[in-house]
């Protein structure tokens, strides 16, 4: 595997466990609103969403534009090469940066905001470093829109990635630490949520909590075994065992989803469809990595495509309970 796509591949693994645990947030502020939550509550409820889309935009439109920018940029070794002039797929992306910048913005007008949370100054500190690196690639995306290589000799381009690199890498203390603090919370919650799931017998909702936890639990398990370098020291001995987890959960969340009166006492006269594709993709996925052991490239894709699949379920979850 080339050192370039490692070097981004690390945040992207990390940063896709951040879904999951803003998915039941969602849920929550939901039944929040609907059951009469007062103007501070609701204010609170605001500048949690900002701070979980602060977390989500790490997991896809960021990791695009970092690893675009790796595949146009960078070598084997992470150093800087010249652009290739054919290939422009990257800069036709700019509508993207811009929804980045406006949920960054969100989230810094959040950290002021009332109520003060014990979470503000990590937010602070994350939004700080990801401004400085979208202000990197949006000079970036202007310099070879503009094709102002092609008058300094890539002296400007050379600049630009260096400082991109000394970005990159200051932004993975304050993500990590604003995770953390976000992932104490948001547990909190999903416990509240959970036991109230069980106390009233929503057995559809368990069924998809328990799906995205065991799909989390392989994400997770992807992530733990990511080294420094980028490299993947997953095994398929280690991968086994939660693959049959996500089996196990996909059958039972298939048994309750035909269910019609576990369905309609949920509140899902819709039904789950969406979301049981989802899942079943997710499983799909899942096999294909206990298949692709023993090729590191063939590993390396699988995973990308795990990962992808997460996102998407945690899309469609969303998705499911907000209908």
């Amino acid at each position: 595997m080339k050192k370039m796509k490692k070097l981004f591949a690390i945040l992207a693994v990390l940063t896709l466990t951040f879904v999951a645990t803003g998915c039941s947030l969602i849920d929550g502020v939901k039944d929040g609103i609907s059951g009469g939550s007062s103007s501070k509550e609701t204010k609170e409820i605001d500048k949690y969403n900002d701070y979980v889309n602060l977390l989500n935009i790490l997991t896809g439109k960021l990791t695009s534009y970092e690893s675009n920018y790796a595949k146009n940029h960078m070598d084997e070794e992470a150093n800087f090469m010249n652009f290739d002039e054919s290939n422009w797929s990257e800069y036709s992306m700019h509508h993207d940066l811009d929804a980045l910048q406006e949920v960054v913005k969100a989230a810094d007008e959040a950290t002021s905001a009332k109520p003060k949370m014990d979470i503000d100054g990590k937010a602070e500190k994350l939004v700080a470093a990801l401004k400085d690196e979208l202000d990197i690639f949006e000079d970036i995306h202007t310099y070879y829109k503009e094709k102002d290589f092609l008058t300094d000799d890539y002296a400007k381009g050379k600049e630009l990635h260096e400082k991109l690199m000394v970005a990159y890498k200051a932004l993975d203390e304050p993500a990590q630490a604003f995770y953390d603090e976000m992932q104490e919370l948001m547990e909190e919650h999903e416990k509240e949520e959970r036991e109230g799931y069980e106390k009233d017998g929503h057995k559809v909702s368990l069924a998809m909590l328990d799906f995205i936890d065991t799909a989390e639990e392989a994400t997770n398990l992807v992530y733990d075994n990511v080294a420094e370098d980028g490299s993947i020291t997953l095994t398929a001995e280690q991968y086994t065992e939660v693959n049959t987890k996500v089996s196990n959960a996909l059958d039972a969340l298939k048994e309750i989803s035909e269910d019609k009166d576990a369905l309609e006492k949920d509140g899902y006269s819709i039904g789950i469809t969406a979301f049981v594709n989802s899942a079943t993709s997710f499983k799909t996925a899942s096999n294909t990595v206990t298949g692709s052991f023993g090729d590191p490239d063939t590993l390396q894709t699988a995973l990308e495509k795990l990962l992808r699949e997460y996102s998407t379920l945690i899309n469609s979850y969303n998705n499911t309970v907000s209908n």
